[in-house]
């Protein structure tokens, strides 16, 4: 296996769902190729311990049944603590009964890490749902408002004595803050944990994580 070119240019395709995520990770708008892809983009932005990702990276070269094929994966990931990057394909299960598509990936999950790349398929129960999606974009679209370091103090300490009501928190937050701070940021920054599962509303519960 060998790799052709660095990245592949994405242009718009009567066949593609392409989506332009706005990210800071990046400093740049990331296109996609399709609703799973931006989901997983968007989740991709949302997460912490990645400092920046890129969507169709580069082809590669390689031979299978005695013909040469070429592959481009959807993502490429680098990470705060992970020296090699993380090469995603994202493949609905159904995808994945084709033998064709099968003895491709298993011969690019047995090649790739020899040049330097770790490997992983994303499925079903690991790409973000509509929900899901919708949730990262209201949240990204908050992180700006992050409250003063005084005021994240006070409501983690509301937390702590039980207030888990976003609307509460918001309501506390705008009264001793500035009007355009937001629980929702704090919860953007990781300083609070909600269920991203659920629609993000005034009437999710919150809790403390790990980084508050």
């Amino acid at each position: 296996m060998k790799i052709l070119k660095s990245k592949k240019v994405i242009t718009c395709s009567p066949v593609h769902s392409i989506t332009r995520i706005p990210s800071e990770k990046n400093g740049e708008r990331i296109a996609t190729m399709s609703r799973n892809e931006r989901n997983v983009g968007w989740k991709l932005e949302t997460l912490g311990a990645v400092t920046c990702y890129k969507s169709q990276p580069f082809t590669c070269e390689f031979e299978m049944d005695g013909k040469t094929r070429r592959y481009t994966p959807d993502f490429e990931v680098h990470f705060k603590d992970i020296a090699k990057p993380l090469v995603i394909e994202v493949k609905p299960a159904k995808f994945l009964e084709d033998l064709y598509l099968q003895n491709k990936l298993k011969i690019v999950a047995r090649d790739l890490p020899k040049l330097g790349y770790n490997f992983m398929i994303m499925t079903d129960g690991q790409i973000p749902s509509q929900t899901e999606y919708s949730n990262f974009r209201f949240l990204y679209h908050h992180r700006s408002r992050l409250p003063s370091e005084d005021v994240i103090k006070e409501v983690l300490y509301l937390v702590q004595q039980g207030v888990n009501r976003a609307w509460m928190l918001d309501d506390y937050i705008q009264r001793y803050d500035n009007e355009q701070s937001s629980v929702y940021a704090m919860i953007a920054h990781g300083y609070l944990f909600a269920d991203i599962s659920q629609p993000i509303d005034y009437q999710t519960l919150v809790s403390i994580t790990e980084g508050g």
